[in-house]
């Protein structure tokens, strides 16, 4: 995909008739975007994500909403070498219209975002080798596994990826909403931290007291886990 221009978004947008308000405020909020990083792809609507994402918008709506039934297929493995019952994965798989707009996301916005100095895994110009380069000669090494390490990032810090890149506070939402789910109500799910209190929204479709988390896999959940690590908290 080319990269995006002001010109000809004025060009075509006068063409249509759009007024001068909604053009200037476009144009302000693409400029925004670009200046993060020239290669980003402005998304200003959630109908335009579906546009270029090739995709059914009123399915997308209903995702966001999250009014529809799970749109994700689950199922557990266990982890290697865990003998422990507790010890597996959950899996989840996206229905394939919207693993397609996932994987939009990654390959137009979130490849060209920056991650942590630290990380090496699904990083462009790094790898396995250069990671363990780090810890030749070192006479300790600590090997950690967070539990449910995907479920533990919220949909609120997933936002603050896609608002930190210039996008506009309603598109970061509706892109959020795309790249979580709510996932079973287990214990940790009890804690006010998962659970909203913003009744107050302009778009009341979209109103739910749960707050979703990363699913694993997911085509986007390496890239959006790494860029989350950069600096976000909870």
């Amino acid at each position: 995909m080319t990269s995006w221009d002001s010109q000809h978004y004025r060009i075509q947008a006068q063409k249509n008739n759009i007024s001068q308000e909604v053009i200037a405020a476009t144009i302000e909020t693409g400029k925004r975007v670009v200046k993060s990083n020239s290669s980003l792809v402005p998304v200003f609507t959630l109908r335009h994500l579906a546009y270029l994402a090739d995709a059914d918008f009123q399915f997308l709506r209903h995702v966001v909403e999250r009014k529809e039934v799970d749109p994700y297929d689950t199922f557990r493995i266990k982890k290697n070498g865990k003998e422990n019952t507790e010890s597996f994965r959950i899996i989840c798989v996206p229905d394939y219209r919207l693993m397609r707009v996932q994987k939009w996301i990654v390959d137009n916005i979130l490849n060209y975002t920056r991650t942590h100095e630290a990380s090496f895994a699904f990083t462009k110009g790094k790898n396995i080798k250069g990671a363990a380069t780090l810890h030749c000669g070192c006479k300790w090494m600590i090997k950690m596994d967070v539990r449910r390490f995907f479920e533990s990032i919220s949909e609120i810090a997933v936002y603050r990826v896609f608002r930190n890149l210039g996008y506009e506070p309603l598109i970061s939402f509706e892109m959020t909403r795309l790249c979580t789910r709510l996932g079973t109500y287990t214990k940790a799910r009890r804690r006010k931290q998962w659970r909203s209190n913003a009744y107050q929204q302009e778009i009341h479709t979209y109103f739910n007291c749960k707050i979703g988390h990363l699913p694993q896999p997911l085509p986007l959940r390496r890239a959006v886990k790494y860029r989350w690590c950069w600096g976000s908290a909870w």
